[in-house]
């Protein structure tokens, strides 16, 4: 059942888990090399760091459009480190 609650804070109740594993997935799926780039960048790689990254782009996509909590959901799991991160 899709909820069509348009508060962010709702949305992040309902995907907060999935958050901190897409961030767990992106963070293990970086090279040496692109770790080295994103540093150098001054970019933290700690969990709470990527974690911040993922939800600024979805609070990007969230504020320009209707979705729906699943809709959410499904854009997490879609993500990759290169929609995260310039690389």
């Amino acid at each position: 059942m899709e909820n069509t609650d348009k508060s962010w804070n709702h949305v992040f109740e309902q995907t907060e888990t999935l958050l901190y594993k897409k961030a767990e997935e992106i963070i293990e799926s970086l090279t040496e090399q692109e770790r080295e780039k994103l540093e150098a960048q001054g970019i933290v790689l700690d969990l709470e760091e990527v974690f911040r990254l993922i939800e600024e782009k979805l609070i990007e996509h969230f504020d320009s459009k209707e979705f729906t909590v699943e809709h959410i959901k499904k854009d997490i799991q879609k993500l990759t480190k290169k929609d995260i991160f310039d690389l």
